[in-house]
């Protein structure tokens, strides 16, 4: 079932649904791995499609900041995307990005509440090296943190490479990941074994998800 009313065309209305928006860094320094990077969540995608169940509740969305930041692919069902084509330039700016993440999967959530009670949504934030907006990423963290606080939402992140901040991860979440290689294969690979975990719960229970020792940062 399709209802043309609802964001992306949503499906299976009568289904909780799941909410994950990546927050990715397109800057300059990302552009030899850009490649990299858009197979590997094509790939997500791919196998996200194959699963019957995580297909009929997981909706995703995709914003990109560099300088600045643009909403790639609003919330949509994993079978309306097709292959991601993102390209690397400028700085790194992220304050912006988080912050419409918050506010689209809030929006999201204010739709799945007239239906049924949804999962608890993601943001992802996947970063490699020091924003320029340092300060601005310690105030929308606080808003981050408080409205997981609050249950609204739980936030992950993900350090690429060798210069990516630790400290500016951590006033978005203590949920930390990081790989050294730019092989992204593992870490869409937990992503795709998380979501297809959750989709076999219950929206109330609080499902484990921590990654393998490789990804997770102590």
């Amino acid at each position: 079932m399709v209802n043309d009313d609802m964001p992306g065309g949503m499906r299976n209305l009568n289904l909780p649904h799941f909410a994950v928006a990546f927050v990715m860094d397109v800057s300059g320094s990302m552009s030899p791995y850009m490649n990299d990077l858009n197979m590997s969540f094509d790939n997500f995608i791919n196998a996200a499609k194959k699963n019957e169940k995580v297909a009929g509740i997981l909706d995703v969305a995709v914003i990109k900041f560099s300088d600045d930041f643009a909403v790639v692919r609003h919330f949509m069902p994993v079978s309306q995307h097709g292959p991601l084509n993102l390209a690397s330039e400028g700085g790194t700016v992220m304050a912006g990005a988080v912050g419409e993440a918050i506010e689209i999967v809030r929006r999201q959530t204010h739709f799945y509440n007239k239906t049924t009670a949804p999962y608890k949504p993601w943001i992802i934030v996947m970063s490699d090296g020091l924003p320029f907006d340092e300060e601005e990423v310690r105030n929308i963290g606080t808003v981050a943190r408080q409205r997981e606080s609050e249950g609204k939402h739980r936030v992950f992140a993900l350090g690429m490479g060798d210069q990516w901040n630790r400290a500016t991860l951590e006033c978005l979440t203590d949920r930390i990941m990081h790989i050294k290689t730019w092989d992204f294969s593992d870490f869409f690979g937990w992503v795709m074994k998380s979501v297809a975990k959750v989709s076999e719960s219950r929206p109330s229970e609080d499902v484990d998800v921590t990654p393998q020792k490789s990804l997770w940062v102590v």
